[in-house]
């Protein structure tokens, strides 16, 4: 029979599970308390949030709750990040926390009640923000019209100067 201090903790974690539903994992082996901080402290700058779990029962409550493939993604040193805009935002966040350390290193990911790997944390590190899309999408609508703006404006910028060599070509003709 499991004990008491492990079952609650188990319940916590599933309860965990359940509230950050897409998040990034991480092996935090090797990192030192003042590095978690300063990535707690990153992190919370964009609304994620870091949760170190005991792995042996974050893969009993991974299997309950019906992740697929959790087992390998949360073996070893686990923390879990989660929170934000979105599981892209903290895919981001972890990333540019990481580069360059040693340690915290990113196993992979719970997306959907699936495991996913690091290729695929990267895939979604490197997706663009909301608000780049959002100018990507404008700058697309808007585009035929600048270049009809653009066309007129060239037009308009013309007609003097064709006026000009008119008058000219004129007065030579009168003079002549």
């Amino acid at each position: 029979m499991p004990n008491v201090l492990n079952q609650r903790m188990l319940t916590e974690i599933e309860g965990f599970f359940a509230e950050a539903d897409d998040c990034v994992v991480v092996d935090f082996d090797g990192m030192t308390v003042d590095a978690a901080e300063e990535m707690r402290n990153q992190l919370r700058e964009g609304q994620v949030k870091m949760r170190v779990l005991k792995s042996s029962l974050a893969r009993i409550a991974a299997k309950n709750l019906g992740y697929e493939g959790a087992e390998e993604v949360l073996a070893g040193p686990t923390a879990i990040c989660y929170g934000g805009d979105s599981v892209a935002t903290v895919a981001r966040k972890v990333r540019d926390f990481a580069k360059g350390k040693p340690s915290p290193k990113v196993r992979g990911g719970l997306l959907d009640k699936k495991a996913i790997g690091i290729d695929q944390v990267d895939t979604l590190a490197n997706l663009p923000t909301r608000e780049e899309l959002l100018a990507q999408v404008i700058g697309t609508i808007i585009a035929p019209a600048t270049q009809t703006l653009g066309a007129i404006n060239a037009l308009l910028t013309a007609v003097p100067g064709l006026t000009k060599a008119l008058e000219e070509k004129i007065g030579e003709g009168g003079e002549g």
